[in-house]
């Protein structure tokens, strides 16, 4: 995929194209970046947080008209995910004319088990990578968290804090989507050991102090005798 010639072959529709305003091609621009990131791969995983940060817009509602306005006139192709753990994907319409003869937008077919049959990955490693993330996806449960933290020298209450904790934020590990959530699990249950210790610590350094203080004795000082 020639992304110049698809880039041209954009702006061609989108030119003549009288629907279409600057939250749609700021949004679309987001998507191409994300795109690009995948090596023009469809389809490709989205997180909505991060869709919006790229295109700037502030606005759920502004986020989803100008996402599903985008499939309707036949940009993109959007599949939303009903499960929280799993996020939607996008298909981006191809406009590289020498792939579609016309430049005017093609959706080509794909088979969503086996992944796309049009588009080679530029890189080999890209291929593990989306086994990996399967692999992630189909393991992500409470109940294997859980057994995960048990077998590892923790307890059910860190596999909770652990699994509410990324489930809140998207499974992201600051800008990075979390790709082996089994290597962050004992980075966590290392961290819980550490601050225990810690904690452990500060309560019988504060046991001393007090005990010094309470130890004492408590003498009202005169001020009217001479020192």
């Amino acid at each position: 995929m020639n992304y110049i010639l698809h880039l041209n072959g954009f702006y061609r529709k989108a030119n003549d194209d009288e629907n279409m305003g600057p939250c749609h091609l700021s949004l679309y621009w987001a998507i191409f970046q994300i795109w690009n990131a995948f090596y023009f791969q469809n389809p490709f995983p989205v997180i909505r947080s991060e869709l919006m940060r790229k295109a700037k817009i502030g606005s759920k509602n502004t986020y989803y008209r100008c996402l599903h306005e985008l499939h309707e006139w036949g940009y993109i192709d959007y599949a939303p995910s009903h499960n929280r753990a799993v996020p939607c994907h996008i298909t981006c319409v191809l406009f590289d004319s020498s792939g579609t003869g016309n430049g005017t937008g093609s959706r080509r077919t794909y088979d969503t088990t086996t992944g796309p049959t049009f588009c080679t990955p530029l890189v080999p490693e890209l291929n593990p990578f989306i086994k990996l993330n399967k692999t992630f996806i189909n393991t992500l449960s409470l109940k294997n968290i859980k057994k995960f933290f048990e077998e590892n020298s923790s307890n059910a209450k860190e596999a909770t804090n652990f699994y509410n904790h990324y489930q809140a934020n998207g499974w992201m590990m600051g800008q990075v989507q979390m790709v082996d959530w089994e290597a962050a699990a004992r980075k966590w249950i290392a961290g819980a050991g550490r601050f225990a210790k810690n904690n452990t610590h500060k309560t019988n350094r504060s046991a001393k102090i007090i005990s010094i203080h309470n130890s004492t004795p408590k003498t009202l000082k005169r001020y009217d005798e001479p020192l």
